[in-house]
C-alpha cells in the first residue's frame, strides 16, 4: 500500500509530466487484506508529506454513504458526501472507482487543497486507468438547471468525466465572482466533457485565476468546450488550456462579449470540425495562443476575426499549424 500511495502523492504532486506517465503505464499493487484501512499511518511522513490529508473512496455502483468510505469494502456512494467529510487545505485525497454517479443538484468544492482521481481497485489491486471506462458524473432527468459540479476554491479533478443538462449554461462551473482565491488555482487534467445530455458549455470560467485546464476531451455539439464569462467585478486571468482536444462543436474556446481575458494562455490543443475554433469576440484581451493545431485557414474560421485583427486586440501568435495547402 505504502509504494502505491507514494506513487499518487508523486503525481497528485507533480502535475501534468507525471499524468501522463502514470497513465501510459498501469500500476498494480497488491494488499494483504481487501478490508485493511486505505492507508498506514505513515504514508504521508514516507512521501515526504508535513501534512495529515485523509483518503476517501467512492463507489457510485456499490458504495453507501452511510459507510466511513476510509475500508474498501466500505466505499461511499457519492462525491458529495466524499466532499463533506472533507477539512479544507489538509490535502485530502478522494479515489473515484468506474461507474455512473447521477446528481439532482451541484456538487460544490468549497474547500481549499482537495483532489479527486480516477482510479481502479480490483480483485485486491488498485490501478490508474488506461481504458475508456466511466468515471461520469451527470445531471438526473429532472436537474436542467445547473451544473453538475461548481468550483470556488482551488481543487485538482483528475481523469473524470462530467456531463450536465442545462441547455444555458455549463456542466461543470469554477465560479471567481468576488475574486482573491474564489474559483482560483484549479485544475482539469485527463477529464471527459461529453455533449450528450444538454449542457451548452464543457466548462465556464465565470471570472477566476491561475487555473489550468489539460489534457481534456470536449467532445459534441457545444456553444464552447470553454466558456470564459466576465463576472460582475472580476474577469478570467491567467488562465491556461493546454493539450485538450476539442471536436464537433460550434467552439472550443470562446470569450463572452465585454469580458476582459488577461495573461491566459492556449497552446498544443487540437480542434476539428469546429465552426470556430477560438471565439475571441472581438474582444480587447492580453493573451498568448501556442502551437495548436487548426483544419481550417488562419485567416478565414480559425477565429472570429483574421489573425492580424485579433493580434491588434492584443494576443500574440506563435508556432500554430493551420491547413496545409496541396
Amino acid at each position: 500500500m505504502k509504494r502505491f500511495l507514494k506513487a499518487v502523492v508523486f503525481y497528485v504532486a507533480c502535475g501534468c509530466g507525471c499524468l501522463a506517465l502514470m497513465f501510459g503505464s498501469l500500476i498494480f499493487v497488491d494488499f494483504d487484506t481487501v478490508d485493511a484501512g486505505l492507508y498506514p499511518v505513515d504514508v504521508e511522513s514516507a512521501a515526504g508529506w508535513t501534512g495529515d490529508g485523509q483518503i476517501f473512496v467512492v463507489d457510485p455502483v456499490s458504495g453507501n454513504d452511510n459507510y466511513s468510505g476510509q475500508k474498501w469494502s466500505k466505499p461511499l456512494a457519492s462525491l458529495a458526501q466524499a466532499n463533506s467529510y472533507c477539512v479544507a487545505s489538509r490535502g485530502d485525497i478522494i479515489f473515484r472507482l468506474p461507474g455512473t454517479e447521477t446528481v439532482s443538484g451541484p456538487v460544490v468544492f468549497a474547500k481549499s487543497g482537495i483532489t479527486v482521481v480516477a482510479v481502479r481497485y480490483e480483485g485486491g489491486h488498485l490501478s490508474i486507468p488506461t481504458d475508456q471506462v466511466s468515471f461520469a458524473t451527470n445531471a438526473a432527468a429532472g436537474y436542467t438547471n445547473g451544473p453538475v459540479i461548481k468550483v470556488t476554491a482551488p481543487v485538482r479533478l483528475i481523469g473524470l468525466q462530467f456531463d450536465g443538462r442545462n441547455t444555458s449554461g455549463p456542466s461543470v462551473l469554477v465560479n471567481g465572482e468576488g475574486g482573491g482565491s474564489l474559483g482560483a488555482r484549479s485544475s482539469f487534467e485527463g477529464c471527459r466533457f461529453p455533449k450528450a445530455l444538454g449542457a451548452i458549455y464543457g466548462i465556464e470560467f465565470s471570472a477566476g485565476i491561475d487555473n489550468r485546464v489539460e489534457n481534456c476531451i470536449f467532445d459534441g455539439a457545444f456553444t464552447a468546450g470553454i466558456f470564459m464569462d466576465a463576472s460582475a467585478s472580476n474577469e478570467p486571468t491567467k488562465n491556461s488550456v493546454t493539450g485538450c482536444v476539442f471536436m464537433n462543436g460550434t467552439s472550443g474556446i470562446v470569450h463572452d462579449t465585454g469580458a476582459i481575458c488577461a495573461d491566459y494562455i492556449y497552446s498544443y490543443n487540437v480542434f476539428f470540425d469546429m465552426t470556430t475554433p477560438i471565439d475571441f469576440n472581438a474582444q480587447a484581451s492580453n493573451g498568448v495562443v501556442i502551437g495548436n493545431w487548426f483544419p481550417d485557414d488562419a485567416n478565414s474560421t480559425a477565429y472570429d476575426e483574421i489573425v492580424a485583427t485579433v493580434a491588434a486586440d492584443g494576443v500574440g501568435f506563435a508556432g500554430n499549424r493551420y491547413a496545409e495547402v496541396p
